[in-house]
């Protein structure tokens, strides 16, 4: 299925930190995903290979989460390494080569309370090892609405100058972390986007854009997977030497767009 990037899309993630593209994966690919995430959420891995971690795995309290699936199932390699997601990402960032380097499945059960919240936080946080030239992407496994807590961002700030101390992505209160870092922001205004996407939708985000999600309060599973890709625009920290040298195994850490 072609996906088409306009004008539009661009400024938003240059602008807002992020960008929204509807219907841009085959709806097949999205559903044999979902299926393999069913699979692997059972400990069953037709790859014969187990993802990293499975925090939370089996607690409907809870978000469950489970770091580096595309390892684990054969369907969701073949969604995250979609030609389209590496196209989008080059064309929005102006890269020539796009990389896995980290994929996540985020299951929230149904009505899964405030265990089901993720707090507010800034992606750059967690991965210290890049200092530029990294984008993030979203991609819901089944069709969104308000209830089933859709990631929500907050406008415009990736461009904020400083951390804000109250972030951080094990906050399950969002209405009191969202007072707090609102206050600690000033003055900058806080506007939240949802991301009220669809099975099939690509979400693209900034890692310095602060985003989270409520809780899921409907009666429907909520499953979305997020990835963490790297350009050939990619700056290492300091003496970050390990990063470089893991980036050559391109099994765990696959290339999903060059030129």
């Amino acid at each position: 299925m072609k996906s088409k990037i306009d004008n539009a899309h661009n400024t938003n993630y240059e602008l807002d930190g992020f960008s929204l593209h509807p219907h841009s994966i085959n709806p097949a690919v999205v559903a044999d995903a979902l299926t393999g995430t069913q699979q692997v959420l059972e400990g069953r891995y037709d790859t014969g290979i187990a993802p990293w971690s499975t925090p939370d795995v089996g607690n409907d309290n809870q978000v469950q989460r489970v770091q580096q699936i595309h390892l684990a199932n054969y369907a969701i390699k073949a969604l995250l390494t979609s030609p389209v997601i590496g196209q989008l990402a080059a064309q929005i960032t102006g890269a020539s080569c796009v990389q896995i380097v980290l994929s996540q499945l985020y299951y929230k059960p149904p009505n899964s309370g405030q265990g089901g919240e993720v707090g507010f936080h800034r992606d750059n946080d967690y991965i210290s090892a890049f200092t530029s030239g990294v984008i993030n992407a979203w991609l819901p496994l089944v069709d969104m609405c308000a209830a089933m807590a859709p990631l929500t961002y907050v406008n415009q700030s990736h461009c904020w100058p400083k951390k804000s101390r109250y972030s951080g992505i094990a906050q399950h209160n969002l209405h009191q972390q969202r007072q707090l870092i609102k206050i600690d922001s000033l003055p900058h205004p806080w506007i939240e986007t949802p991301s009220i996407t669809n099975a099939g939708d690509i979400a693209f985000h900034h890692p310095k854009t602060l985003h989270g999600s409520a809780e899921n309060t409907t009666d429907t599973g909520r499953y979305a997977v997020s990835m963490c890709l790297i350009t050939d625009k990619v700056t290492f920290s300091t003496n970050e030497t390990r990063a470089r040298e893991m980036l050559k195994d391109n099994t765990t850490y696959p290339i999903i767009y060059e030129k």
